[in-house]
């Protein structure tokens, strides 16, 4: 590497090492010249996803415009296939989940596949039963304990439904939500339970059987930066639950019970 033609060798690894620490979830692709190995071999061991031999008109100059062609375009076919890679594994998981969703037959079965497919894709989550005029918490991932713990046992605390809140509205629209939120149930009767996030960013994903929302799955991003999430992804996810649910409290409701004693 060059240190004249840009950022020296120690600055690289520097701002790579940053970007790393602020930003866990990202992908880094470096470029290097082809013939300092060295750095390559480091910059893999670092982490790195790629390594790409950008082309060096100081060390190939009568090849540079061809170098330069074959390089532009082996980036861009790279590129691609990078993003079709992790739709295909989302799909891959999304597979996965519904086969086993077909093979439950019991609702807190349901609701903790749900908890644990939303998992995978935050930081911490949290099951929260809805039952007439307050919601009660039950399992949670990344909360309790840590993460790759699995999930904790119920929770317990209950959450007034405050008229008006997000909640309330979640619960009256069926609507998902994303995003940040002035809603002071969260800092009034949640964070004091499981802790503030680092980020404000956080999910509701509302589980609907029957035209009612039986559960909503809380999730947030822990200490972590927020990260981009596909919500039609969880959505179509929690849809098929909620199928499977009515199923599930159909049976239940055949022994007359009511809805929190269905979620237990």
């Amino acid at each position: 590497m060059d240190d004249t033609e840009g950022f020296s060798r120690s600055e690289i690894i520097d701002i790579r090492s940053q970007k790393m620490a602020q930003y866990p979830h990202i992908s880094i692709i470096q470029l290097a010249s082809p013939l300092d190995f060295t750095f390559s071999l480091q910059s893999l061991n670092d982490g790195t996803r790629a390594v790409f031999p950008l082309p060096y008109f100081s060390e190939r100059e009568e090849t540079f415009a061809g170098d330069m062609i074959n390089f532009l375009n082996t980036f861009q076919v790279y590129i691609r296939g990078c993003f079709n890679e992790e739709r295909r594994q989302q799909f891959a998981k999304l597979r996965n989940s519904l086969s086993g969703l077909r093979l439950l037959r019991k609702a807190p079965d349901i609701s903790l596949l749900v908890l644990q497919f939303v998992s995978e894709l935050f930081e911490r989550t949290l099951t929260l039963i809805v039952d007439r005029n307050e919601m009660i918490a039950e399992r949670s991932i990344g909360i309790v304990s840590a993460t790759e713990q699995g999930p904790s046992p119920p929770m317990k605390f209950r959450i007034p439904i405050r008229r008006g809140s997000t909640f309330d509205e979640i619960i009256n629209s069926g609507v998902s939500f994303l995003g940040k939120s002035e809603d002071s149930t969260f800092a009034d009767l949640i964070y004091p339970e499981i802790g503030a996030p680092k980020d404000a960013t956080f999910l509701l994903l509302p589980l609907k059987s029957n035209d009612r929302i039986i559960t909503i799955t809380y999730a947030d991003f822990g200490q972590q930066q927020a990260n981009q999430v596909s919500l039609d992804f969880l959505e179509f996810f929690v849809g098929q639950a909620g199928i499977a649910m009515e199923n599930a409290l159909f049976r239940k409701q055949l022994d007359g019970s009511n809805q929190t004693e269905i979620m237990r």
